[in-house]
């Protein structure tokens, strides 16, 4: 059995994925800039309290 998605089906797929998943990503590149990037001179050990 084949399932066929229609164009608007797909395109609401895809827009769902993206508000679910952006937010994470862009989680994850603050705390890699953060914590882990040595180069980035957004790394928290770099800040003057």
């Amino acid at each position: 059995m084949t399932n066929h998605l229609t164009r608007e089906q797909m395109r609401r797929t895809a827009a769902e994925g993206w508000i679910y998943g952006h937010p994470m990503l862009e989680n994850y590149r603050t705390m890699y800039a953060q914590a882990i990037d040595t180069t980035d001179p957004a790394l928290a050990e770099n800040v003057i309290h």
